[in-house]
């Protein structure tokens, strides 16, 4: 009798694929949601949540306040969350989704010490992925079989010897400050000139904040806009920022990317 292969992000196709080889729905501010109070939220839900409906990206600002590091959007009466809380939280989600990767996205304004010190003290040191810039990166089933199910990207202190990414030496980005769709490109704006490494979309609207308004215009474009850039890049989508992931299918739209080959 054969035996069912168990899904890799849901798929059993996904298996075998490289982590770079497939696109991923990041939640853009993904701390800054209403279920939480914050004022002018990017996002409905709360982490938990989000990772439950199938968002496998957290984008996070990270400040000190009151001599720790916290989740904020530029200022923390905005709304705040200790980086800690939702370090256990994600770790707690992970230990009950063994064949799930999440990718984190630091727009950090804090040294790396105490982040190091609170990804320890909170477990999740043991799922980190370490990629070396020069080599190919594993494939899903790999990182599952490895426990290293966590990859880590920041904007400040970040390098190539260890987990700890410097996202734009891996990763290059378009521009994120579109006020309409007519705004919207496929062009560099940050990370490696050569176009080298893992292509990430910012698709959401600011004007001059979000709103479930703008992302309402927005997010239906997904999938159209990631395949249009595939196609003019030559290279797959592999991060979609978003803000109310919820608005416009845009999960549905990441699920037919993967299933798509140029």
């Amino acid at each position: 009798m054969m035996l069912l292969m168990k899904p890799c992000l849901g798929h059993d196709q996904h298996c075998d694929k490289r982590y770079d080889e497939l696109s991923y729905l990041v939640t853009h501010n993904a701390m800054s949601t209403s279920e939480d109070r914050w004022l002018f939220p990017n996002q409905d839900r709360g982490l938990i949540a989000q990772l439950n409906d199938g968002v496998r990206g957290l984008s996070w600002d990270i400040y000190e306040h009151n001599q720790e590091v916290y989740l904020c959007h530029g200022y923390c009466w905005l709304g705040k969350r200790k980086l800690m809380h939702d370090l256990v939280e994600l770790k707690g989600w992970l230990d009950d989704n063994p064949r799930e990767i999440v990718s984190i996205f630091f727009e950090s304004y804090v040294g790396k010490k105490p982040v190091v010190e609170l990804f320890e003290q909170s477990g999740m040191i043991s799922y980190v992925h370490h990629q070396a810039l020069e080599q190919d990166w594993p494939s899903i089933i790999d990182m599952i079989d490895s426990g290293k199910r966590v990859v880590v990207f920041t904007s400040r202190e970040g390098g190539i010897d260890d987990w700890y990414h410097d996202a734009w030496r891996y990763v290059w980005d378009t521009d994120f400050s579109y006020k309409s769709i007519d705004d919207f490109s496929c062009s560099r704006l940050r990370g490696p000139k050569d176009l080298s490494g893992l292509y990430s979309i910012n698709h959401f609207l600011t004007n001059p904040l979000a709103s479930k308004t703008l992302a309402s215009k927005a997010n239906p474009s997904v999938y159209k806009r990631a395949e249009s850039c595939w196609v003019k890049t030559g290279q797959r989508p592999n991060f979609i920022f978003v803000d109310f992931y919820s608005v416009g299918n845009t999960l549905e739209a990441v699920r037919k990317l993967n299933l798509l080959h140029f």
